[in-house]
């Protein structure tokens, strides 16, 4: 009996059909588990076909050299800790005390002193600080070699011209090869106007003076010390040129005149500008200048040399009516404050030399018989501790 087509054909497709199944699952069992029991499966990975029919491939991943190995985690900054040095605080010892109960100084002075090794202090090893500035940071350096019984070595940078220019005060930690370096800077004035020669005149060491073409002097000078750290003040000398130029006019101003305290302001951004430029990747820190010793008749009598006659400058120091006002604590304070004030707006990084002297005895901050310069005791003793902490801060954490 013959069965219809549609019949006769049913059991070849079913056939056909369970064949199909095998084959798949057997293909499928390959692509799933691979030809070799040894296949580690380990990552799901959908790949598009260019006809963009997605299959499902299971493969090891470091079989696959395409694939980047995962990167390596990144190292931990240890936290940067509370700077001692910024807030408000104390002096207890000869030491500052800090006010921030979870910022507290590390002693590195009193220790370094003593020259105590220590795992430590080798940050301190091989590094250089270079000074730029007036006495009172050359007065650092003298004071730190003399508490450690150095000897300090003034270095002769030009063999061809001789003067405080092209010399520097040299002091070496023996124990970290630390160094310490000056180079002089002769303030923020601006000596290019002309009124400024017949003031500076026998009163200053051949020019240049101003900033902008000391700078690249002492880089070139200094080169060859690949300072970490540039430390740099200015205050004396400002001070100096003012009172010439007033006792030359026979003015007699008790204040500052804002219009000049905005040009001083100004000139110090802008050596702060040329100091980053000049040294991108040293550490820089300013330091603040300091209330100078209203008992100034010394000073004005020393520095009114040519500009007044009758007066004698070879004997004890003599008032003279014409002598204009000098460190008058209002005077130095509107000085201060306004450095202080750029430094702040500038974002750099200092230490006050100010806040010191609030801390310490009446009397006892600007050494005995002198106008300018801080006593050893504490006074310098107590921001040297405090730079210490900075160049500590600066070779451990980078800031």
């Amino acid at each position: 009996m013959l069965l219809p087509r549609r019949v006769a054909t049913l059991p070849l497709g079913l056939g056909l059909l369970f064949l199909g199944c095998i084959g798949f699952n057997l293909r499928l069992s390959e692509l799933i588990f691979g030809r070799r029991n040894d296949v580690v499966l380990r990552e799901t990975v959908i790949v598009h076909e260019p006809d963009a029919t997605a299959q499902l491939l299971l493969r090891d991943p470091t079989e696959d050299p395409a694939l980047p190995p995962p990167p390596p985690p990144a190292p931990v900054k240890p936290p940067v800790p509370r700077d001692p040095t910024a807030g408000p605080g104390w002096i207890a010892d000869g030491s500052w005390v800090s006010a921030d109960p979870e910022a507290p100084m590390h002693g590195f002075y009193d220790r370094m002193v003593k020259r105590e090794e220590a795992e430590d202090l080798e940050w301190a090893r091989n590094k250089t600080i270079l000074f730029l500035g007036d006495s009172v940071v050359r007065d650092m350096i003298w004071t730190w070699c003399d508490v450690l019984h150095e000897q300090r070595e003034l270095v002769q940078l030009d063999e061809q011209v001789k003067n405080e220019k092209t010399t520097g005060w040299l002091c070496v930690h023996p124990t970290y090869n630390l160094r310490m370096i000056n180079g002089f800077i002769y303030g923020m004035t601006n000596y290019s106007r002309p009124s400024a020669q017949g003031v500076i005149s026998g009163e200053w060491p051949p020019g240049p003076w101003g900033f902008e073409d000391r700078l690249p002097e002492l880089s070139k000078q200094y080169a060859s010390f690949e300072p970490d750290m540039i430390i740099f003040n200015s205050g004396a000398w400002d001070f100096k040129f003012m009172f010439r130029r007033d006792l030359q006019a026979g003015l007699k101003t008790i204040d500052i005149e804002p219009s000049e305290l905005r040009e001083y302001g100004e000139r110090l951004r802008e050596y702060f500008r040329q100091l980053r430029e000049v040294f991108p990747i040293q550490k820089l820190l300013w330091v603040n200048m300091h209330p100078m010793s209203p008992e100034d008749l010394a000073a004005r009598w020393f520095w009114a040399r040519g500009l007044v006659t009758g007066l004698d400058f070879t004997g004890p120091p003599q008032e003279h009516a014409s002598f204009p006002h000098l460190f008058t604590r209002r005077r130095v304070a509107q000085l201060a404050a306004r450095y202080r004030q750029v430094a702040l707006e500038e974002g750099m990084d200092d230490v006050d030399y100010w806040k010191i002297s609030e801390a310490v005895e009446p009397g006892q901050f600007i050494r005995a018989g002198d106008t300018v310069h801080p006593a050893r005791e504490p006074s310098i003793r107590v921001i040297t501790g405090m730079i210490l902490e900075k160049l500590f801060r600066w070779a451990e954490y980078g800031v």
